[in-house]
């Protein structure tokens, strides 16, 4: 019987708007079986009414041509892949990491 891991957020969150697009990068989770990315799906809420993004095996991501008048609030979550563990749940949320384009746009 395999044991069923919850994995806590990732860490070491970041945001930042260069050339009009906001890139967030993170760490893996901690995980007591594995340190392999590609066991890792994760949930990216942008804060911006839109469905959260699903990532698989990454460790950022680049939205384009981000509106220049919003201030974006992210949080991530993550889970191991299906292939990884069975009947895997989702972490928490991380905590928020904003990023405001004006401040960035000078």
């Amino acid at each position: 019987m395999s044991e069923l891991e919850v994995l806590p957020p990732p860490t070491n969150i970041s945001a930042s708007v260069r050339d009009g697009s906001l890139t967030v990068k993170w760490s893996l989770p901690y995980s007591r079986e594995t340190n392999d990315s590609s066991c890792f799906q994760y949930e990216l809420d942008m804060g911006d009414q839109e469905n959260p993004r699903q990532l698989d095996g990454e460790e950022s991501y680049t939205e384009q041509n981000v509106d220049p008048n919003l201030t974006y609030k992210v949080r991530i979550r993550a889970r191991k892949e299906e292939d990884c563990q069975e009947q895997p749940e989702w972490s928490d949320w991380s905590h928020t990491v904003s990023e405001y384009w004006l401040l960035k746009s000078f």
